[in-house]
């Protein structure tokens, strides 16, 4: 059976968080989906300057979920420096672990869906 797209969305974040952590980057916050349906990311500064990112996982392509997570580390980050170090690190991270692979699409359209008979 394959994973659906939330297990695997926390595989990546919480092995990215670590790989990132072992480097002395911080790890935003994640949840799913954003406040508003408006969006496909989203993201708040909190007054202890923790960053939160919501990001809409379903229906989308699987790469552009972990754009915007990495995306997610970058703004954590706030470092123009070792942005490019961080970028490499966690595609890098990714790739190595085959995190970028998904064994299936789920439906994004209503007609693609399967209804049981009742």
């Amino acid at each position: 059976m394959a994973e659906s797209y939330s297990i695997k969305f926390l595989k990546v974040v919480r092995t990215l968080e670590r790989i990132a952590g072992q480097r002395g980057f911080v790890a935003p916050s994640f949840r799913c989906p954003p406040p508003s349906a408006k969006f496909q990311r989203s993201l708040k500064k909190l007054d202890d300057d923790r960053v939160v990112i919501s990001i809409v996982v379903r229906g989308r392509p699987w790469l552009a979920v972990l754009a915007d997570i990495i995306e997610g580390f970058v703004i954590a980050n706030n470092s123009s420096e070792r942005e490019p170090e961080l970028r490499n690190l966690l595609w890098d991270s990714i790739a190595s672990n085959d995190l970028q692979i998904v064994e299936h699409e789920l439906p994004t359209r209503r007609a693609d869906f399967v209804t049981s008979a009742a």
